[in-house]
């Protein structure tokens, strides 16, 4: 039932009720429908968010004109709140009509949403659009990352939200605020440049923002060559090893084969490199070449674009900022090869550009019907031909005698509940792969890797020992395993997940193990999670995860796995080496 909730004032007078409960709540605070205003919603911002910068921005941002056309395309606050102190408390902002025709703009780009690439050339050409207008506001978004942006599936507009994060200029004091947060695979490299030149800083302490028009180009034309190839991030690459048979890699990847030559020793031994890491290193790798490295699977080639298209591509990624087109010039490029698109006779679903002889996406398809076959005996591949990136997670499961009785009921009861509640996500559902290991004093698999959705879990029951170390090291070498299948399809990579449930109750020194959890956690390679049972030993769980210890009964696991740092999305605190690659690249004569 809606009840009615805190009156606030606005900076000429105006009234505004908010209606409890909340549309939704986070870190910063809370989002409320307005009594007898269905256009507009207010933000209540938690007491600590409530700053002088803060207010000072929302002032200078409400005072930024800008044109109807863009305010229909943008979440952009339009007053300013206070309490009946006086104090800030918040602003007002429009409300997003038609909820239900909107997606992330990665849902659409990685395909998790039906759109024909016309209605991606579309959405494109509208965040060009939106893009445009606020560069001519001298407004400087910095961190435009697909988490900000939605877009309607039946129409192609597009919303810019989380609009209070931009780089805005006071127009009467001239005062700057700066963005302080940016995801790092959609910054530019002078960005990243900048942060490793200023080791100690991140984006909250630099002394001059690294952000410019330049950067946010940079950031569009990723979000452009995501829609128009099959969702893969430009700079996303995968390992590319061949035999002396010239089998690939992909066509001899056996997860529970043992190396049995020298060549399946140096395969496992290679990564690709992540899109972060390429952006760092000026690598565009469907431009250039590289030794090993290859286009992922499920991206079409680069001459799959128009001429036009690879051009622009090529100015964004490889050239210097000031060379970058910007987003007018991309919409008349976009709106060229538009008209260059044809349907595929075969699926009416499918267009694709007009000087190819074949339609990709059917092409597509039965290579994924191929692979699926390859895989079918050796690992559980559904969803891998969508460039969302993915996280490893396994659940381990302890069933020694010690955990017989009630534990075991609560570890059965637990473990059904994490599984319904996590998949209530969608972004859960289509990046997280499990894998479920039980374990006394052996060691058995019972689910492989599989979309955590699609997870069956049996009832498990108790006897023998235990033998942790092994069961840990078990696990982190199933972790690498799915990880080297990632990277030889070139999907992107989240940091893993152990979870174990246990009492923790181990006859075993795990000082070794504990410290091999920690460096792996360290070097983000591992999240390592302790849920207790009734009457576990928080001692031992506090040795092997720290301060990640979660108490099983009546744990609520919704919202589990947090796919933002924070709510204005994930900033870089700390920075590290540049990973320079080997050897020089080539750049690609053929494109």
């Amino acid at each position: 039932m809606e009840n009615i909730g805190q009156i606030y004032t606005g900076i000429n007078g105006n009234i505004y009720t908010a209606i409890e409960p909340a549309l939704g709540k986070g870190g910063e605070g809370s989002v409320h429908e307005i009594l007898g205003n269905s256009l507009g919603v207010v933000k209540i911002f938690n007491k600590k968010q409530r700053t002088k910068l803060k207010h000072e921005k929302l002032l200078a941002m409400i005072n930024t004109p800008l044109s109807m056309a863009v305010l229909q395309q943008i979440i952009w606050p339009i007053d300013v709140l206070y309490d009946d102190n006086h104090n800030f408390v918040g602003y007002v902002m429009p409300k997003l009509r038609n909820n239900e025709d909107f997606n992330d703009l990665n849902v659409i780009s990685h395909g998790c949403v039906e759109c024909t690439l016309h209605e991606k050339i579309v959405i494109a050409k509208n965040l060009c659009c939106v893009l445009s207008a606020l560069h001519d506001a001298e407004i400087i978004c910095g961190d435009l990352n697909p988490n900000n942006i939605i877009a309607n599936k039946r129409t192609g507009l597009v919303n810019f939200i989380d609009t209070d994060s931009y780089c805005i200029r006071d127009r009467n004091s001239g005062k700057v605020f700066r963005c302080e947060v940016g995801m790092p695979e959609y910054l530019a490299k002078e960005i990243h440049e900048t942060l490793h030149d200023n080791k100690g800083n991140d984006l909250r302490t630099l002394s001059i923002s690294p952000y410019t028009k330049e950067t946010d180009r940079f950031a569009l034309a990723i979000h452009i060559f995501e829609l128009l190839m099959n969702g893969c991030h430009p700079f996303a690459c995968a390992i590319d090893i061949n035999t002396d048979d010239n089998t690939t890699y992909e066509d001899n990847w056996n997860p529970f084969a043992h190396a049995a030559d020298e060549n399946i020793d140096k395969r496992k031994s290679l990564a690709a490199p992540q899109p972060m890491e390429n952006i760092r290193n000026g690598f565009f790798p469907f431009y250039m070449k590289k030794n090993n490295i290859k286009t992922p699977l499920y991206a079409p080639n680069f001459d799959f674009l128009p001429k036009n298209l690879r051009e622009m591509f090529i100015k964004a990624f490889t050239m210097t900022p000031k060379d970058r087109p910007s987003a007018e010039e991309w919409f008349k490029e976009l709106d060229k090869a538009q008209e260059k698109l044809k349907a595929c006779k075969n699926n009416k679903k499918h267009t694709y550009f007009n000087h190819q002889d074949t339609c990709f996406f059917c092409e597509s398809e039965k290579q994924k019907e191929h692979l699926h076959e390859i895989k079918k005996n050796s690992i559980s591949i559904p969803q891998l031909y969508s460039c969302e990136p993915h996280k490893v997670c396994i659940l381990l499961l302890d069933v020694s005698e010690s955990m017989g009785g009630a534990k075991i009921h609560c570890l059965n009861e637990g473990v059904m509940r994490f599984l319904s509640q996590v998949t209530t996500d969608e972004l859960t559902n289509s990046r997280v792969d499990l894998s479920i290991i039980a374990f006394n004093d052996c060691v058995k698999t019972v689910q492989d890797f599989t979309p955590v959705y699609n997870v069956t879990m049996p009832i498990l029951k108790t006897s023998g020992g235990k033998d942790i170390v092994k069961a840990i090291n078990i696990s982190i070498d199933k972790i690498r395993e799915r990880k080297q299948f990632y990277n030889s399809i070139g999907v992107p990579c989240f940091c893993s997940e152990v979870i174990i449930f246990t009492d923790g109750l181990f006859a075993d020194d795990i000082s070794q193990i504990a410290n091999k959890i920690k460096l792996m956690e360290r070097q983000d390679k591992l999240h390592f999670w302790s849920v207790g049972v009734p009457g576990y030993n928080l001692k031992i769980l506090t040795e092997l995860s720290e301060n990640k210890i979660i108490e099983l009964k009546n744990y609520d696991f919704t919202g589990f796995f947090n796919w933002s740092s924070d709510d204005d999305g994930p900033c870089i605190n700390e920075y590290e080496e540049f990973h320079e690659l080997p050897n020089e690249w080539n750049v690609d004569s053929n494109w």
